[in-house]
């Protein structure tokens, strides 16, 4: 950690050390400074300047690696910053680029939580009964515990990232700890999220408007389904559309509330299925091959842990998908108010907690419902022709439909920033410098010359964030702010780009929506999407990607039992994530449902054992 600057007599500041500039922020001392006069120092933005001794609230201790010292300069991180007082505590620098007591932090512990879960929970809850199956009810449950602990986890790493650098988005702090390449990666890892997100909701709306036609055609026999599906799919997407083109959204935020409701009214529905004839023989229905309805009166029989070990393993992607929240969570500590430590992890706690317990209400509800017949959807184990399942799928459908431009939104900024950063770098090739110098395009330092309005200093002053700096002696406690300073990264002066064109708009929504919808009428189960989509992108944003900010960030300054229970995450994670990626391209054509178990009898084959 890092010490006060310590009084005259006590020692010189020595090249290389990490210290801390009032009103200019994190910095790296140049030259030596003496006890009198000024001190040579470089900022993140590779400037250098001299400044007063006096300047120099707090300087890094003499335990601190050099090595992390560098990586700390160039994120302007506070790890391995800290202060004694007179007493002999310990103090915490931290950034907060919102102020503690900000007019724009209302945000109660409750509504934290609530909003928290409302983005975790979501259509993909009707899968969950299926890994339950897939795992049995004991290891079933010790994975949604491992995936929640997991989960709250990182989502302290993010946070405690976050209020070492000043940084409010999970993209910003990717810059902090790997420079642009990691923030373009975490921002491509937002569009395949959003994209990916977009594939399963499509699946699901067509498994779940299906039967509901059946059902008010009072079909006897099962229609063509694919071609049904299909209509209904890409039927959806043109009605969303328009809504899709918006640049805000805030009119549907209350469907985030809508789906949790949705949700609690299904897993209530389909408990209430479950244990109306707890011990009996039940008619269970499925999709079979063909993609025709079929059932069979069965006595259910339910397993601790799983058959084969390997569909346990590539159930395991549903659990970790399921506490997907990550991008969420530096906004919500950003509008939280009074965000002390002891808060932050209070609402983690709380919500990991309630959705924890949703989980494992519907995923073994729907077990003990279809047992091993349950479905990658559990409403297909329902009848078409059932009053409660075609309610609770009209619901769900809806709210799933008006979901779609909360996806469509950030996948689509995310699309275009991308494809910005990729035209900067053909821009600035040297190649095509050397011919656009050719052709008279003017070049400043070497580049070509931007034909975008600049902006006015006064509109760069009023645009420039702030990074507000405190002092706190316990995780409970209010900190006391000792100072603010405008960051000279170039990320934070860049981190707020103008408006999509209206041309670029419709372009790049054209383009994600209708790859997305193109791509889930050649899907048969939803739990490819969700395989695929835990496997590789969920397991990076959750846990690897928040390790490796966490170890370059702020784990030079932490304990090294810490440090290597962080590591081990990280390698896990990455080793679970090749496995269950290997295990989701191989059933890339797996059928909705795993049809009657061969081990499983119907009523007659009971009735007939009995006689015998």
């Amino acid at each position: 950690c890092l010490q006060a600057e310590p009084k005259t007599g006590e020692g010189d500041l020595v090249p290389g050390i990490n210290i801390y500039v009032r009103g200019h922020g994190p910095a790296r001392v140049v030259s030596t400074c003496l006890r009198e006069g000024t001190c040579q120092v470089e900022y993140p933005d590779s400037s250098r300047d001299e400044v007063p001794r006096g300047s120099i609230l707090f300087r890094q201790d003499r335990s601190s690696s050099p090595q992390f010292s560098q990586r700390t300069l160039r994120s302007s991180s506070s790890a391995g910053l800290g202060a004694t007082s007179p007493e002999g505590v310990r103090s915490r620098i931290e950034f907060l680029g919102t102020a503690y007591d900000a007019p724009s932090r209302q945000t109660s512990t409750a509504s934290a939580v609530f909003s928290l879960i409302a983005t975790m929970v979501g259509g993909g809850v009707l899968s969950l009964p299926y890994a339950v199956a897939r795992s049995g009810l004991l290891l079933g449950l010790i994975s949604l515990l491992v995936s929640a602990a997991a989960s709250a986890w990182s989502f302290e790493m993010l946070v405690d990232c976050s209020r070492r650098t000043g940084r409010d988005s999970y993209m910003m702090v990717a810059q902090a700890a790997g420079g642009h390449v990691a923030q373009q990666a975490s921002i491509t890892m937002v569009f395949l999220v959003c994209w990916l997100g977009l594939i399963a909701y499509s699946v699901l709306i067509g498994d779940l408007l299906d039967p509901v036609v059946q059902y008010l055609l009072a079909s006897e026999t099962q229609s063509p389904a694919p071609f049904i599906r299909q209509v209904l799919m890409l039927g959806t997407g043109l009605i969303i559309s328009p809504m899709c083109l918006q640049n805000r959204l805030g009119a549907l935020r209350f469907l985030c509330f809508a789906s949790v409701l949705s949700v609690c009214a299904v897993t209530t529905f389909i408990g209430w299925s479950a244990f109306s004839r707890i011990g009996e023989t039940r008619r269970i229905y499925w999709v079979n091959e063909e993609d025709h309805e079929e059932y069979a009166d069965i006595l259910p029989t339910y397993r601790l842990f799983p058959e084969k070990w390997v569909d346990a393993a590539y159930a395991v992607p549903v659990f970790g998908v399921s506490f997907l929240c990550h991008f969420n969570a530096l906004p919500a500590h950003q509008e939280l108010s009074r965000p002390t430590r002891f808060r932050i992890r209070r609402v983690v706690l709380i919500t990991m907690g309630c959705t924890t317990v949703l989980y494992a209400l519907i995923g073994n509800f729907g077990y003990l419902f279809a047992a091993e017949q349950t479905c990658g959807n559990v409403l297909l184990n329902f009848s078409v022709r059932d009053i409660g399942a075609t309610c609770a799928r009209i619901a769900l459908s809806v709210v799933l439909t008006f979901n779609f431009p909360l996806l469509v939104l950030p996948a689509r900024e995310a699309l275009y920033s991308v494809l910005q950063s990729v035209h900067r770098c053909v821009v600035s090739h040297p190649a095509i410098l050397a011919r656009r110098s050719t052709v008279g395009v003017p070049l400043v330092d070497g580049q070509a010359e931007s034909v975008a309005p600049r902006r006015t200093t006064s509109q760069s002053s009023r645009s420039s964030p702030q990074v507000h700096v405190y002092v706190s002696e316990r995780s409970a406690s209010r900190p006391e702010a000792v100072d603010a300073f405008q960051p000279k990264d170039q990320a934070f002066q860049n981190h707020n780009d103008a408006g999509m064109p209206l041309p670029a708009r419709v372009l790049t929504t054209a383009l994600v929506l209708g790859s997305a919808l193109a791509l889930a009428c050649s899907l048969r189960s939803v739990l490819v999407v969700w395989s695929i989509l835990g496997s590789t992108v969920a397991l990076f944003i959750a846990c690897i990607l928040p390790a490796g900010f966490w170890l370059q960030i702020t784990g030079g300054a932490a304990g090294s039992g810490l440090r290597i229970c962080t590591v081990c995450l990280a390698v896990i994670t990455s080793v679970l994530s090749l496995v269950c990626t290997v295990l989701a391209a191989d059933r890339l054509n797996a059928p909705p449902c795993p049809g009657l178990n061969p081990g499983t009898f119907s009523s007659r084959e009971i009735l007939l054992q009995q006689i015998w």
